[in-house]
């Protein structure tokens, strides 16, 4: 289950001031004020972000054509980003509902993939790191929630072929962790761990944590790089887990 604020603050943040001049046919612009929590006057706007009023978000986008660089979060209602990978433009838009990368060409953004992955709290910045060992950089795209579900993550790999991004939707990321070459998702009572091999996560090691009588024990299962089973040990926790 996911934890979200108060309502009240939903109605502070969505405050906005419109203008009279239309910017696209039948639109006009809004401008959602970003406020600093860190500040000492409480709720004093710091920034804000330009939408079109009443037309859905993508078309917003159309604002931001100029933009190589962007990452402004309105909590509890919208984040847009706006990044360069290798030289070319991407934006991706995490909304109520839903989190949604593009790519831009042609003087168009053009919609890559969809996710269920719904804005709680501030977005952090992206990272940017070569994580299959590739030579080209890719990004991890991070959506909190907060409570014990933690973090919904994107980690998009460059394709230098088509010049675009990709992920991996067999396998869905949450709270991830990286050593080497591999990369962990944990929930409450599961981690996995993945080998990164060119755009593909394979299965490679699990550990459950068990409940009730043998909540002092873990199933511990080794996977070849094929998928195929190698080991299923049940071992005697050591030390408490780290519960995200």
């Amino acid at each position: 289950m996911r934890i979200f604020l108060p309502l009240v603050f939903l109605f502070v943040v969505s405050c906005y001031h419109s203008t009279k001049m239309p910017v696209a046919k039948g639109a006009d612009l809004q401008y959602l004020y970003i406020y600093d929590g860190k500040d000492d006057t409480l709720y004093k706007p710091v920034d804000s972000l330009k939408l079109y009023r009443d037309l859905p978000i993508k078309q917003s986008l159309k604002l931001y054509t100029n933009t190589d660089t962007l990452n402004k979060t309105i909590e509890l209602l919208v984040h847009i980003g706006v990044f360069k990978v290798e030289g070319q433009k991407f934006a991706v838009i995490t909304d109520t509902t839903a989190t949604s990368f593009y790519k831009y060409g042609k003087g168009n953004y053009k919609k890559l993939f969809k996710a269920e992955a719904s804005i709680a709290f501030m977005i952090p910045p992206m990272q940017y790191k070569d994580y299959n060992n590739d030579g080209y950089t890719d990004v991890l795209y991070s959506v909190p929630s907060g409570g014990f579900y933690g973090d919904d993550d994107f980690l998009l790999f460059y394709e230098p072929k088509t010049k675009s991004l990709i992920i991996n939707e067999d396998t869905w990321l949450r709270n991830v962790s990286f050593k080497g070459n591999t990369v962990t998702r944990n929930t409450k009572f599961l981690e996995e761990t993945f080998l990164i091999k060119g755009f593909d996560l394979l299965l490679i090691e699990s550990v459950e944590y068990l409940q009730g009588d043998d909540n002092n024990k873990k199933v511990v299962s080794a996977f070849s790089d094929l998928g195929k089973l190698m080991s299923r040990d049940t071992l005697v926790i050591e030390q408490e887990k780290d519960i995200p």
